[in-house]
This record gives C-alpha cells, sequence and structure tokens, in this order.
C-alpha cells in the first residue's frame, strides 16, 4: 500500500532526497496512478515524470524509491517547450499598438519573430519581416492520461464542492483503493471514501459519482 500527500519528500534507496510529490499522472479512467510529478528545488522551479513502479515504499511521511539519484536525474521534464511557426496572418492580426493587446499576444514571452534569442518587448513584433515563432509547451506523460493535484477539490455529483483531497491511497500495482478527504465547511471530521465512488478527473480536481448527502453514510476517518 502507498500512501500520497502532497509536498511529501520523495528520498533514493541510499537515502538522498530528490524532490516532494507535486502531482499524480492517472490512467485515462482515474483508478490506477502511472505517474508521478516530482517538484525539486524551491517552490518547485523543476518537475520530472517519474514512474510510479520506480517506488519501493512509503515510510511514514515520505516515499522511498528502488533507484539512486543518477538514474533519477536522467528523467525527462514534466513539461517542455519549443517554438513552431504561428499560422499565417498572426503578425497582421496584432494590429497597431493602439488597439488593445489581441488574446493571441496576451503573453508576450510566448511570440518570437525569427529566430527566439530574448523577450520582445510588445510592439516588437509589429512591421517586422521575419517569421513568427510561437512558444508551444508539450507535456512527458501519456497523451489521454489524466493529471490530479493533490490537494485539488473534490466534488460531488450534484455540483457541491464537498472537500479538499488530502491523501491518495493506491495497492501495490497503482490502484487507487481510497482517498481521504479534508476537514472543510461541510464536514468536520475527515471522511474515507471508496475509489469506486470516483466518477472521473477532470482540471487536476476529483468528481463523485455520489450526491454531497452520500458521503454522511460514511463513518468519520481518524487518521492516527
Amino acid at each position: 500500500m502507498i500512501t500520497y500527500r502532497n509536498g511529501m519528500p520523495i528520498f533514493t534507496s541510499e537515502g538522498k532526497q530528490v524532490g516532494r510529490v507535486a502531482d499524480l499522472v492517472l490512467t485515462p479512467d482515474a483508478i490506477k496512478v502511472t505517474h508521478l510529478v516530482v517538484g525539486r528545488g524551491f517552490l518547485f522551479t523543476e518537475e520530472k515524470v517519474m514512474p510510479e513502479t520506480w517506488i519501493s515504499h512509503s515510510d511514514g511521511d515520505k516515499l522511498v524509491l528502488n533507484t539512486d539519484q543518477t538514474k533519477f536525474d536522467s528523467l525527462p521534464n514534466f513539461r517542455e517547450r519549443d517554438y513552431v511557426r504561428a499560422p499565417a496572418g498572426t503578425l497582421e492580426a496584432v494590429g497597431n499598438q493602439d488597439d488593445p493587446m489581441p488574446d493571441i499576444l496576451a503573453d508576450p514571452t510566448q511570440y518570437y519573430p525569427d529566430v527566439p534569442r530574448s523577450v520582445p518587448m510588445r510592439g516588437a513584433l509589429i512591421g517586422l519581416n521575419g517569421p513568427l515563432y510561437v512558444g508551444r509547451e508539450t507535456r512527458n506523460i501519456p497523451e489521454d492520461a489524466t493529471v490530479l493535484d493533490i490537494g485539488g477539490r473534490v466534488l460531488a455529483k450534484d455540483g457541491q464542492h464537498v472537500g479538499q483531497l488530502e491523501q491518495l491511497v493506491t495497492n501495490d500495482e497503482g490502484q487507487i483503493t481510497h482517498f481521504v478527504l479534508s476537514e472543510g465547511l461541510l464536514f468536520k471530521t475527515h471522511k474515507r471514501i471508496p475509489a469506486q465512488w470516483i466518477d472521473h478527473v477532470e482540471h487536476q480536481d476529483i468528481y463523485l459519482a455520489v450526491v454531497a448527502d452520500a458521503l454522511t453514510t460514511l463513518p468519520d476517518y481518524n487518521q492516527t
């Protein structure tokens, strides 16, 4: 059994801390954890994607891996950026500098004329003859995978926000068995919710297949 918590430290088999749990990557049906997004550095300045099979066990409030730091350091980044040619007419869509900035240039750091070398000021794109390159972000996870935020919202079938995800528990094969709902406005105690009650995961939040009143039938959960 593996227990995941937000910010849970992760250690190698040698006892070296390599990061903390940031997010979990699930199968499209949200029944199994396949990868972890591991945050590294102060305020998660870098994120790595690690297979769930690298976890040896959870030891108290930390995860222990079955591999060393050298192998961990070779993992791909969760997000990677490259640049592609912008669609024809993008420059014309900018208009003159007195017009409101269109959505396509809402973040000017994403758009570069010619080969990207520096962050241009607004207006640096106007009247340039070279091609425009647009920043594109990709995620190194399966295309149909679902990303779950530990600490994200849990919503009932009737739309009620019933609490936050505090813990997620899997068996040794990575299949979700249950999760723990935090205390909140609706429930003054923790609730242990079976995985069968999960309908789907969307926008990193859990959506339940039951209405909020169904959770009152669950006993209070004491984590100690």
